[in-house]
């Protein structure tokens, strides 16, 4: 009777095993398309905005990871790896960001500048310069918070996604970890069935032949 309930046992692991085994390849060639398409939209917009316009020289000082995983441990079925993504701001821009964009034109610097005409007695008027305001400071500040802001306000569709796509794969990078545990969580169990069986097996041999 034990032995015909770890063969039962031992059916029941290795269908569950090759469930997650089809879950796990489809879920690879998942992410594996989505890395592919996201590499593909972000080489698209290095070429139409330059390939140091979208480059590492763009990132902030300080990073803060919008991507946290979460794990747990069940019994049978192993390690779990739970992706969360906190969620961006906006990236859309304003009417009035598009109208300011469109006054400065190819302007690398953040500041205004103003000049006045050389007054009538010949001397030579300094520039006057005024720097962004702290409430500007503040709303940059926000803004950086989305990784498309750290390579400009107008960005084209094809680097929005490129970021759509890894946060994506980010997501099932973490699912296809969860089904990598479970199925050596299944794998060890299902060997210490096989090893059940085979000393039950052999314990039966031992009874038999000693009546």
């Amino acid at each position: 009777k034990e032995v015909n309930e770890v063969r039962e046992a031992l059916d029941e692991v290795t269908l569950a095993t090759f469930d997650d085994l089809e879950n796990l390849y489809s879920t690879r060639e998942r992410l594996h398309d989505l890395i592919q398409q996201g590499w593909l939209s972000l080489s698209k917009a290095r070429y139409s905005m330059g390939s140091r316009a979208v480059s590492t020289l763009q990132y902030p000082h300080h990073i803060t990871p919008q991507a946290h995983v979460h794990t747990s441990e069940t019994e049978g079925d192993g390690l779990q790896f739970l992706t969360e993504l906190t969620r961006a701001q906006t990236t859309e821009p304003s009417e009035h960001q598009q109208h300011k964009v469109e006054e400065l034109g190819a302007a690398e610097s953040p500041e205004l500048r103003r000049r006045k005409a050389p007054p009538s007695n010949g001397v030579k008027e300094e520039p006057l310069i005024r720097d962004k305001c702290p409430r500007e400071d503040k709303q940059a500040g926000s803004e950086s918070s989305d990784p498309l802001r750290w390579f400009g306000i107008l960005v084209p569709q094809n680097l929005r996604q490129a970021q759509g796509s890894f946060r994506e794969a980010v997501l099932l990078a973490g699912e296809v970890a969860t089904l990598q545990a479970r199925v050596e969580e299944r794998r060890v169990r299902h060997r210490a069935l096989l090893e059940k069986k085979t000393a039950l097996l052999a314990n039966d041999g031992e009874t038999r032949g000693e009546e």
